[in-house]
C-alpha cells in the first residue's frame, strides 16, 4: 500500500535548485519509495534513500532524508542532498 507524500520546506527547497531534468528524476524516486518504503531506518526513524545518474561526463548523486510515518501512512521527505562529479577523461 502506497504512502501520501509530504516534503519538508528544506526539501522543496533543495529540489527547485536541481536541474530540472535531475528534479524530475528525483520525484520519480521519491514516488518509488512512497510506493514502498524501505524497512531499514536509523534510530530516529528516517532513512536515506541515495542515486545516482550519468549525464554527460558529470555523474549526479543524489541523497533523499524521509521519514516513513506508518500510523499516517505518509512518507516525509525531511531533506535531498546533491553532489555531482565530472568523469575523469580517458587517456
Amino acid at each position: 500500500m502506497s504512502y501520501a507524500l509530504e516534503l519538508a520546506d528544506p526539501a522543496r527547497e533543495e529540489l527547485v535548485r536541481l536541474d530540472s531534468w535531475l528534479a524530475e528524476e528525483t520525484l520519480d524516486e521519491i514516488e518509488r519509495l512512497a510506493e514502498q518504503p524501505p524497512a531499514h531506518r536509523t534510530r530516529t526513524g528516517t532513512l536515506v534513500h541515495d542515486f545516482v545518474r550519468i549525464k554527460g561526463q558529470a555523474r549526479h548523486y543524489v541523497f533523499i532524508v524521509v521519514f516513513p510515518d506508518e500510523v499516517a501512512r505518509v512518507l516525509r521527505v525531511e531533506s535531498i542532498g546533491y553532489y555531482v562529479r565530472e568523469n575523469e577523461a580517458d587517456p
